[in-house]
């Protein structure tokens, strides 16, 4: 014992310098963790699956991206105080500010568009054909015929 206190390597007043050096890391590591790369994942909200091509752009267009395989873009470069759109063929277009963005806690789902075809066309060949050697005459065959024509077995 020295001066009446214990000469252990564990000493309150000794720290107090070293807390609040402390203090100033962990606030700066949150500014900077904050500050790096935000990273939003985009989904298809019925299936959860991860949408790649998505074009991704801010109001004025300053700034813009693809997400990847992973359905993920980098938005960190975006001005701030802009909203966010993205855009697909296959899905609704969807704009977001960076509020709504940080409550979806960075993932974003996007509907599917539904589209709906009152016909279709098939064009079917046995062989390779020229494209100038193909009929001009074009059969339609409606719903109700191939449901009729359409044999319940192999041998009918």
């Amino acid at each position: 014992m020295r001066n009446g206190r214990n000469s252990c390597f564990w000493n309150p007043q000794a720290l107090k310098p070293l807390t609040r050096f402390g203090t100033l890391v962990v606030l700066l590591m949150g500014w900077l963790l904050s500050a790096q790369a935000q990273k939003i994942f985009v989904y298809d909200q019925q299936s959860g699956i991860p949408i790649s091509d998505v074009y991704v752009f801010s109001d004025s267009k300053t700034k813009s991206g693809l997400t990847d395989k992973l359905g993920i873009i980098d938005i960190s470069d975006f001005p701030a105080n802009e909203n966010i759109h993205f855009q697909h063929p296959s899905f609704i277009n969807f704009d977001l500010d960076r509020k709504t963005i940080r409550e979806l806690r960075f993932r974003i789902p996007l509907t599917e568009k539904r589209i709906d075809l009152e016909e279709l066309v098939v064009s079917a060949n046995k062989w390779e054909t020229n494209l100038n050697e193909i009929p001009n005459k074009i059969e339609i065959i409606k719903k109700k015929d191939i449901v009729f024509d359409n044999p319940a077995t192999s041998a009918d």
